[in-house]
């Protein structure tokens, strides 16, 4: 797994203290997705599931774990980045995480199914949880959380508390 760690721009972290809401979760689409994200990744991610949870010092995570299409595999790909909201607003800088390695992570698509993806995104395929006639909720209406996601919302946290932690710890630890 690559972590990338990303300095906010200050209108970056106005956007994010924006979006900001209460513990939750949505689905946004490409054009909803932060502009953290670059165009070569943008233009290949459909949809994402965005993530928003408390943290143990008052804060909040917010991850927005999102789908890459891999053409060349045939394959969906979970691209999550993160970051903590403080009370005082946004983190300067979030995590992106590539060639994770959590079960789920990578969801093949049969061929048949590349023509449907195509012209009406990923739709259903992808999220049979949390319901398919939803779009936002709270936390408990995705327990559990699927799999690749559950994957996704660990690995960027633990990264967050490693890198957050780290300036507290002494040499000698």
């Amino acid at each position: 797994m690559h972590a990338s760690w990303i300095n906010l721009s200050p209108q970056q972290r106005a956007e994010f203290n924006e979006s900001f809401g209460t513990s939750g979760w949505r689905i946004i689409s490409r054009d909803q997705l932060p502009s953290v994200f670059p165009c070569s990744l943008r233009s290949k991610v459909d949809s994402a599931l965005v993530i928003t949870a408390d943290t143990s010092t008052g804060g909040t995570y917010f991850i927005v774990s999102a789908w890459r299409l891999d053409r060349k595999d045939c394959a969906f790909d979970n691209e999550p980045f993160g970051l903590i909201v403080h009370a005082s607003g946004a983190s300067e800088d979030g995590v992106f995480l590539h060639h994770g390695e959590w079960e789920g992570r990578t969801q093949p698509i049969p061929d048949y199914l590349l023509n449907a993806i195509d012209s009406e995104g990923v739709g259903d395929y992808l999220w049979a949880i949390p319901p398919a006639d939803q779009n936002e909720g709270g936390l408990l209406d995705l327990v559990p959380l699927p799999r690749p996601h559950r994957g996704a919302f660990h690995s960027i946290v633990q990264e967050i508390r490693a890198k957050v932690d780290a300036p507290n710890k002494s040499p000698a630890q």
